[in-house]
């Protein structure tokens, strides 16, 4: 009996690591099956591999984690980090999360509320010393307004600023006083939703106003070690100990940027430095607590209200939207030379992170996100399908020319037209996107699926055109 035992442990031993190595194969086999995000209904597309479609979209570098029943089952590191060093990207290479900042230093807000330090819907001018919002005929603003993009306020992102450059303080830039324009209301607080890296730099210093602390040394050690995110951090700029750790940028055409990348002293909305591995230990510890479970500071009552829909499907800093399989919270990153997205379900245990040091990297991210989503039979992502419209000529022509973005005139776009199809080129940060029309009034871009609508006047002549739903650029002259 004992000697039978023994041959079951001796065989359950050796068919673990086998199933182990044969899970990692399966979901290795993603790697080699990605197909084009945006897909023309009358075309065929072949199958390519993680490092193809990175070769052809000219970005250096990549990693993943992907989480299922609660576990990391797949994380790795593709391509460079440094071309100048050669450093490759590991699973350990940090990255600056851009605007997925933003839900994480969330967490700190509704930490703060659910001790009774603040409230969520109470005029934050109230728990404001350092820096107030101008009054103003739009109302007061809230912690909920700012959380979830509706208190109305300006400065939709960010640019950064060279490594070595002198960073401006929280409040001036709050007053327009850094590289971008003050944050002021604009729109009747709490009625529609207008995307505001400004409102979250106000939170930033409601939240050292309310805790006398630095932004950085708070939401380090309150939110990311509470929840082992030990690789993260807020602190801008990064330490010279860590810069080895951090992946340097690059831009549309895998060029290094000049000192590697950016500082972004606005913390809140884009200081984050990251891994998708530490990510996924955010995302884990909301779906546990969407169960009842606590994980360090994410209890059930701060994710009940971290999840309340808001316009736009908005949450308390993520992004929502319910999908057949269950309520999706989600969050994009873009920056200077870093793109990144997460999408992970709040009613079960299963998500992905993908992290990218490129401007060029949204087509391979979507690629990326669809094949995850295609082998679990999820339904976090999917591709988009477009049939060509026959946009008339005159329209076509009516619609070349510069764009101007009507809260920043330093942002700036032109489109160019190319037999049938047309190229829009970004004249801040580079890159040339080639866009089809899929109606009378929308062109999609190719490559990305990023829709641009077009607006006309009573004479049918082209006046604007809105980028993404989000940033509404008027045609110049």
């Amino acid at each position: 009996m004992k000697y039978q035992l023994s041959i079951l442990a001796m065989l359950a031993a050796w068919l673990l690591p086998q199933q182990s190595q044969a899970n990692s194969h399966k979901i290795e086999h993603i790697a080699s099956n990605l197909y084009p995000h945006v897909r023309i209904t009358t075309e065929q597309y072949q199958p390519h591999s993680i490092m193809t479609s990175m070769t052809k979209h000219k970005l250096p570098g990549l990693s993943v984690a992907v989480i299922k029943n609660s576990q990391v089952v797949w994380a790795k590191g593709y391509g460079i980090a440094n071309k100048e060093t050669n450093t490759p990207v590991t699973t350990e290479t940090l990255f600056q999360a851009a605007s997925i900042s933003k839900p994480i230093a969330a967490l700190a807000i509704l930490h703060l509320a659910q001790l009774g330090k603040v409230d969520l819907d109470t005029d934050v001018n109230t728990y404001l010393r350092s820096w107030k919002v101008p009054k103003s005929e739009f109302g007061i603003i809230t912690l909920r307004h700012l959380l979830s993009h509706t208190s109305g306020l300006t400065t939709t992102s960010f640019r950064g600023y060279a490594r070595g450059e002198v960073l401006p303080t929280d409040v001036d830039i709050l007053n327009g006083k850094g590289n971008s324009t003050a944050v002021t209301a604009t729109l009747p607080a709490g009625q529609q939703f207008q995307y505001s890296g400004g409102g979250y730099m106000v939170l930033e210093v409601l939240l050292q106003d309310v805790t006398g602390k630095s932004f950085a040394e708070y939401v380090d050690k309150t939110v990311l070690t509470s929840l082992g995110m030990t690789q993260s951090t807020f602190a801008q700029p990064l330490p010279k100990s860590r810069w080895h750790e951090a992946s340097a940028a690059f831009n549309f055409e895998g060029k290094q940027y000049q000192g590697d990348w950016f500082n972004q002293p606005e913390q809140a909305a884009a200081g984050l430095w990251t891994t998708p591995t530490d990510l996924a230990k955010y995302v884990i510890a909301v779906q546990k607590a969407k169960q009842g479970t606590t994980t360090g500071i994410i209890t059930p009552n701060l994710v009940k209200d971290m999840l309340t829909m808001h316009h736009k499907d908005m949450g308390l800093g993520p992004q929502l939207r319910k999908s057949k399989q269950g309520l999706i919270f989600a969050h994009s990153g873009k920056s200077f030379g870093y793109s990144n997205r997460f999408n992970a379900y709040a009613d079960k245990a299963d998500g992905m992170i993908v992290m990218t040091n490129g401007d060029s990297a949204r087509p391979v991210v979507a690629e990326l996100q669809n094949a995850i989503n295609d082998h679990f039979a999820w339904d976090l992502s999917s591709p988009l399908l477009i049939t060509p419209f026959n946009m008339s000529d005159t329209l076509r022509n009516d619609l070349i020319g510069e764009y101007v973005w009507e809260h920043d005139n330093t942002f700036k776009m032109r489109i160019v037209r190319k037999e049938d199809t047309f190229e829009i080129h970004n004249l801040v940060e580079g890159g040339k996107f080639k866009f089809i029309a899929e109606a009378q009034d929308s062109l999609v871009a190719i490559s990305t699926g990023v829709k641009v609508q077009v607006e006309t006047d009573e004479r049918g002549k082209v006046t604007a055109i809105i980028w993404a739903q989000r940033h509404r650029l008027i045609k110049a002259g």
